[in-house]
């Protein structure tokens, strides 16, 4: 197969050019503006065509690679760059992915790359079909990863719509007072629902619900300290109050839970569903008489992000958080939730599991076959018993 592969440069196979100062940026727009690591907003305007490569000119991200199927506005911190006639554009944009371009980097201070360093760099490149056909699979696999992704986004809203309407605007209540029945659900999950409000603390609730306080619900548990030094190769994610932070081999938490950001990124929430390890900047979620999908979604809706208590360094105070008030269902509508959002949840989970599956097999695919060192049929199969 590599027989057939010729010596190039990079210049022999892609246009560049610099980007241009970014227009005004606006939430919506029907083009997407690149800076030098990726989209930062939409505008009106467009100076690069589809299928261009956007390739980070300066600082931190210099040399970072994304791709934009349809036209944009490359902005001057980055470089676009456009496939010459006889290349086929996805190929080269994952030929790029993989050279690692930060490595031709000039300049001392602030990094940079120019079109004359990208397009003195030597590459090997197949025949068009060759490159076509590689860049299609390849693309199939970036594609079957972003729907999978979309998918989850839309699963969460799902979740959190039902939570809104049935625990904040009590849709079904205001329904069966109304006459009505309600929508979206069968009819032992609208028996649960009563046919009246009546007056408490926080206002007009269903009638029989609860006013509760946070600390009724569940209980907040410290994390603890794990520097990243200490840390030790595994698969278990360790997770700060921005997120995962690494891995590690041991477990603090076995089953999964809900995580809150208590100093740095005050009040994040993550949802994790298999063992973990939370660092001291975070508290987790010990459920105590609400399944762990209510307390997820209730918490989203409390204000915790803007419960910082030390002026110096943000921090969430676990006292004021328990003193958070919020109605609370029966036990009946608690478990009937916890039904629908719990398998939204695990659907999340196995799209969750099967992007990442894909996201490692691309990364190892992807340098074996834009060499050449891997042909297409072999690296189809391994992707159809990835995820068979």
């Amino acid at each position: 197969m590599r027989s057939n592969w010729k010596d190039s440069t990079l210049g022999e196979a892609l246009a560049f050019a610099n980007g241009k100062t970014s227009p005004e940026r606006q939430t919506e727009g029907p083009f997407a503006v690149f800076g030098s690591n990726g989209p930062i907003g939409r505008s009106q305007h467009h100076n690069a065509p589809s299928n261009t490569i956007v390739i980070g000119r300066v600082g931190s991200y210099c040399g970072s690679v994304h791709f934009s199927r349809d036209p944009c506005w490359v902005t001057d911190n980055a470089i676009r760059a456009e496939a010459r006639p006889g290349n086929y554009p996805f190929f080269l944009f994952c030929l790029l992915r993989d050279l690692d371009l930060n490595r031709w980097r000039a300049g001392s201070g602030q990094p940079l790359l120019n079109q004359t360093i990208l397009s003195s760099i030597n590459v090997r490149l197949p025949s068009f079909q060759v490159q076509r056909a590689v860049g299609l699979f390849l693309q199939q696999i970036d594609d079957r990863i972003d729907l999978l992704r979309e998918t989850n986004v839309t699963l969460e809203s799902i979740s959190q719509a039902l939570f809104k309407s049935w625990f904040v605007d009590f849709d079904p209540v205001r329904a069966k007072a109304e006459g009505r029945e309600p929508e979206g659900m069968d009819a032992a999950t609208a028996a649960l629902f009563p046919s009246e409000f009546e007056e408490s603390a926080l206002g007009l609730i269903p009638k029989g619900w609860m006013c509760s306080r946070l600390r009724d619900l569940l209980e907040l548990l410290y994390g603890k300290a794990l520097k990243s030094t200490d840390r030790r190769d595994g698969a278990v994610p360790v997770y700060g109050s921005g997120g995962i932070t690494g891995h590690h081999d041991t477990p603090l938490v076995q089953n999964g839970s809900i995580i809150i950001g208590r100093k740095g990124t005050v009040g994040s929430l993550y949802w994790e569903d298999a063992a973990f390890y939370p660092i001291d900047t975070t508290f987790y979620v010990r459920p105590l008489t609400a399944p762990l999908t209510f307390c997820f979604y209730a918490m989203q809706r409390l204000g915790l992000e803007r419960m910082n208590t030390d002026a110096a360094v943000p921090g969430l105070n676990r006292e004021n958080a328990y003193r958070l008030e919020l109605v609370r269902p029966p036990e009946g509508l608690l478990h009937a939730f916890d039904a629908v959002a719990g398998s939204l949840r695990r659907s999340i989970r196995g799209n969750s599991t099967q992007a990442a599956v894909l996201s490692a097999l691309r990364g190892t695919l992807l340098p074996r076959l834009i060499s050449g060192k891997l042909r297409l049929p072999q690296a189809e199969a391994q992707v159809e018993e990835a995820i068979a």
